[in-house]
């Protein structure tokens, strides 16, 4: 090590990148079903805004897995939603759901507070959460053991030393990128978005909804607080020539929409510049690389319209753990190979199933045939 002072060293069995759903998940499994220490690393203070989340019923089954009781979560953590509208293939409304889900049930998800209470567990029961820790390297001993240089805002560097890690940092999968674990990418699709904010206090209806457009989709949905984000969903290089990155662009897209526009009529505000966020799809084959596994989106991402994002995220992260659970538990060479390869092949199967639904999805939308986003997707 270089300069006067070495780097503190701390020790564990699982190391976890990544402290949303999909790395809480994991951690909770190994902490309520094993023996494992385990740690979790997370780049932000946890305060980022996050884009609204619908789930379906299922959710509470894997919180019940989880050991974490619905009672144990805020009010108005989950919010029934009544309304999931969509005008796809016709200017007239459908119900989304008819469309795009299997479950009759689907919950505003309120992804702070939810976060949370599963990061609390994560700490009651004995897990060490780091949070403003950024990665700056990964190593892999002789011994297939990982040793992390970390940097915390406030504490500085330090090494983190681990039996074996797991990438849950979402869908740019970094921690897969910067171990040499490469992604099969299946299509470029980004979101550029914004907040909305109403000055007046009003009533907002629990709903989503979607629109399609020959560019692309727009999706509009509430958010706590008065609050409502807007976002349109095309591939990179359409986004890019039409410059929808930047506001005035991308409020004229807003102002050709034929329903999404409405729900904004009245004293809604925009909230700061439109963002940009990844939101291709793509499947990883991280059981390859020893002692190291990928979860949630890092295993594999989903277009947003198939809503299957969070579901996937936390049942990939329970199966994950459990299979990491018995890579550093059993002594049965055969078995752990087993496992790993079970977990993969599931990942696959759930990616297949996945594209299959894509497709079937931008079936109903035939008005754009001819266009490069929907034709890409055909």
């Amino acid at each position: 090590m270089s300069g006067s002072k070495e780097k503190a060293e701390i020790n564990t069995d699982v190391i976890i990148v990544g402290a949303g759903p999909a790395g809480a998940a994991a951690a909770l499994i190994l902490l309520t079903y094993s023996d494992l220490k385990v740690t979790l690393v997370e780049q932000s203070d946890l305060n980022d805004v996050r884009v609204v989340e619908h789930v379906g019923s299922d959710i509470f089954d894997l919180l019940g897995y989880l050991k974490i009781a619905k009672s144990a979560f805020p009010e108005d953590t989950f919010l029934p939603c009544y309304d999931q509208t969509s005008y796809w293939g016709s200017d007239e409304p459908v119900n989304a759901q008819a469309l795009f889900s299997t479950d009759n049930k689907a919950f505003r998800l309120d992804r702070e507070k939810f976060d949370f209470v599963l990061l609390g567990h994560v700490a009651a029961r004995g897990g060490l959460v780091y949070s403003r820790t950024r990665c700056t390297g990964f190593s892999q001993g002789v011994d297939h053991n990982w040793q992390l240089s970390l940097k915390n805002r406030s504490q500085g560097q330090f090494n983190l030393n681990g039996r074996y890690l797991i990438d849950a940092c979402g869908r740019k999968a970094d921690v897969c990128r910067q171990v040499g674990v490469l992604s099969a990418r299946h299509d470029k699709l980004m979101g550029v978005g914004a907040f909305f904010h109403f000055d007046k206090p009003r009533k907002l209806k629990q709903e989503q909804v979607m629109e399609s457009h020959e560019l692309g989709w727009w999706y509009c949905a509430r958010l706590p607080d008065q609050r409502q984000v807007v976002a349109f969903f095309s591939d990179a290089d359409i986004i890019g020539q039409h410059r929808l990155n930047q506001a005035v662009n991308w409020q004229q897209l807003l102002a050709q929409s034929r329903h999404i526009k409405l729900g904004l009529k009245g004293e809604a505000v925009l909230s700061g510049a439109p963002w940009v966020r990844n939101a291709s799809s793509h499947i990883t084959h991280s059981v390859l690389k020893k002692n190291f596994i990928a979860i949630g989106d890092a295993a594999a991402s989903f277009d947003p319209i198939s809503a299957i994002g969070l579901g996937f995220a936390m049942t990939s992260a329970c199966h994950g753990a459990r299979t990491v659970q018995t890579q550093l538990t059993s002594t049965d060479k055969l078995a752990k190979q087993a496992q790993l390869d079970a977990y993969q092949q599931e990942i696959v199967d759930h990616f297949e199933h996945y594209l299959r639904l894509r497709k079937a999805c931008y079936r109903h939308e035939h008005r754009w045939s001819g266009a490069t986003f929907w034709s890409r997707r055909r």
